[in-house]
């Protein structure tokens, strides 16, 4: 189920804190590669697997992912294949790592090259980001998952097109990131975006995915991830694998609750929400059910 390539060409160092590379790899396809001893930590690429496995299961713009092994003898030829810290910079760990692959098209002589992509789009109308609706749905996934991070995402445009096509990326801050835990987080999963959630008129907007979400048993999935990941990349913790495994599965029907909470704590976000509930908040206890009064708007 899990595609798995070997990286053949070194390209160039990645923005970000987790401090990718740029991979060639064995199908000829370009990968952002994190490596295992990334800055933030581990477990990070175990986050950027199962989220992206589970957001392609519900049809999510994400890109495809693999598991990419890195030769030592590529690490040596490549100076720049490197992690930087406080102390200098030390070789990138050869083995298991978690490869994002690029958007591409077909180049000369059949070479696959990558598209135009950006990481900041500026606002404009809707229309010219094709799928400028997945934002809604991703929030759905995003809140469920525990993304403690803001929505990241990249716009890419394809040659002799005119529109932009979104796609959700850097999903390493899932399930509360190192963490390993769920807890209830308004902020987390939001875009910056300012059109991202302008098609949200209330609950109902998100009624069609969470219904997706939760009918999907998703039990043997869940199941056959947890043999597919590399046990390095959790540090052979089965029993804590298995534990956000199950929490996770359980989580999938809190996520209408967590939406509400979203929007009463950042309104701003929902211009067009005109909620027909009051929303009662209790800040001693996160993790509880919240409660909504009936009230007309």
């Amino acid at each position: 189920m899990i595609t798995k390539v070997v990286a053949v060409e070194y390209v160039r160092r990645m923005r970000g804190g987790s401090q990718a590379h740029l991979l060639r790899c064995s199908d000829g396809e370009y990968y952002v590669v994190k490596f295992q001893n990334n800055p933030q930590g581990t477990r990070i690429l175990a986050n950027e697997l199962l989220a992206a496995v589970l957001a392609g299961r519900l049809g999510l713009p994400v890109p495809e992912s693999a598991i990419v092994d890195v030769a030592e003898l590529l690490l040596k030829r490549a100076d720049d294949l490197t992690i930087q810290s406080g102390r200098g910079n030390v070789s990138c760990s050869p083995g298991t790592c978690f490869g994002s692959r690029l958007p591409s098209e077909a180049g000369p002589y059949g070479i696959r090259v990558p598209i135009e992509i950006h990481s900041f789009l500026p606002d404009c109308p809707p229309q010219k980001v094709r799928n400028n609706a997945e934002f809604v749905r991703m929030l759905v996934f995003d809140k469920w998952t525990c993304n403690s991070d803001f929505r990241q995402v990249m716009f890419t445009r394809a040659s002799g097109s005119r529109d932009y096509t979104v796609t959700m990326i850097d999903n390493g801050c899932c399930f509360n990131g190192l963490e390993w835990s769920f807890p209830n987080l308004p902020r987390g999963g939001l875009s910056p975006r300012a059109s991202a959630y302008e098609t949200v008129l209330g609950i109902d907007s998100f009624e069609t995915w969470i219904q997706i979400l939760e009918d999907d048993a998703g039990g043997q999935l869940l199941d056959h991830l947890a043999d597919e990941i590399p046990p390095e990349w959790y540090q052979r913790d089965r029993k804590a694998l298995h534990g956000l495994l199950g929490d996770l599965n359980r989580r999938r029907h809190h996520v209408r609750a967590l939406l509400y909470t979203t929007r009463w704590k950042f309104p701003q976000c929902f211009p067009n929400w005109a909620s027909k509930h009051t929303l009662i908040y209790s800040p001693l206890a996160q993790s509880r059910p919240l409660r909504a009064k009936a009230k007309e708007a």
